[in-house]
């Protein structure tokens, strides 16, 4: 099942897991967390949000299941953050008022009274949430210095890994089982070093990136003409 506050898309299995633990605090503590969790997300950036102390728990529940339960709470809220922020582009628009936030939390297994509770909290923070979230991405991003890449295929048994600038191979008779690209991207930062970000993606995953790295092409093209 997809869900609004989610962008139109299904809920991960990992925040599903994560609902008994929210469900062991009163609506009372749980209004008392997200006011903390959403003053501290105030003062840093959606990547790395921080809470410093946590009130509503005392004790019930272990280190990790606290973490866990901090994670689904600042999850949930991002995504309704920036779907409200339009930083998501959907097919279809996406509604989320309060009365979508509890209805669907609580198709998500929470009760009521702590669906109503988190919708209480998110409103009385939604606007400077959403100008946080809208500033924060706003922000000028670091500057892409250099990309290399290369090709890993597995050929029956054998992995042949092909590195940029350098000819492909010929592989008569010989039926690739599966291929994945891994790419690195080498930024500026802030600081006197660069900053290397890397990543492997199949051909499926590929092909999306290269159609809307296209598509950013036809716009910058038609930006500059």
């Amino acid at each position: 099942m997809k869900f609004a506050i989610f962008a139109n898309d299904f809920a991960p299995d990992w925040f599903v897991v994560t609902i008994p633990s929210v469900q062991t605090l009163t609506s009372i503590r749980l209004k008392l967390l997200l006011k903390t969790l959403f003053n501290n997300l105030l003062q840093c950036t959606p990547q790395a949000p921080v809470v410093s102390v946590t009130p509503a728990i005392k004790g019930e529940l272990s280190v990790s299941e606290v973490k866990a339960l901090v994670s689904s709470l600042t999850f949930v809220t991002l995504s309704i953050v920036r779907i409200l922020s339009s930083s998501y582009e959907t097919v279809e628009p996406v509604i989320v008022d309060s009365t979508v936030i509890v209805g669907e939390l609580c198709q998500l297994g929470l009760t009521k009274d702590l669906a109503e509770g988190f919708a209480t909290i998110f409103e009385e923070y939604r606007e400077r949430l959403v100008d946080w979230n809208v500033k924060v991405m706003t922000k000028t991003p670091n500057r892409l210095n250099d990309v290399s890449w290369r090709l890993m295929m597995n050929v029956i048994s054998t992995s042949v890994t092909f590195d940029a600038g350098e000819p492909t191979p010929s592989l008569t008779n010989q039926k690739p089982k599966g291929m994945e690209v891994q790419m690195n991207f080498k930024v500026a930062t802030a600081t006197p070093t660069n900053k290397n970000i890397a990543f492997s993606a199949d051909l499926a995953t590929f092909d999306t990136l290269k159609m809307e790295l296209e598509r950013v092409r036809e716009l910058m093209n038609d930006h500059h003409s």
